[in-house]
């Protein structure tokens, strides 16, 4: 797992801390009926392209994304939807955008 350092982190009303950017974590992607698990490499302002556990690379599109689960620790998994994070990581913390992300009960 990627190391972040405090600037890399948002923090939320409750004192949580969720990622700002996506890169490099273990991720869950749910789009329709399928499930796609891999590694996120690259993120632009509307697509995620995720390195899957078979190794190819799939360029998939924010607002079509169901559930993106996140693995932000061992045994500690962060959901939120695709929709939320439209726009580059940087315009979602200028505006200071909830994320809504929510650890999977």
């Amino acid at each position: 797992m990627p190391r972040r350092g405090r600037s890399e982190w948002h923090r939320e009303r409750r004192g949580d801390l969720f990622p700002v950017t996506l890169l490099g974590y273990r991720a869950e992607i749910l789009i329709g009926r399928s499930v796609i698990r891999g590694t996120l490499v690259d993120e632009t302002a509307r697509t995620l392209t995720v390195r899957t556990d078979g190794g190819e690379l799939r360029r998939l599109p924010k607002d079509q994304i169901v559930s993106l689960s996140l693995q932000v620790r061992e045994g500690v998994w962060l959901r939120t939807e695709g929709r939320k994070l439209l726009g580059m990581p940087a315009e979602r913390l200028k505006r200071s955008m909830r994320y809504g992300w929510t650890r999977p009960g």
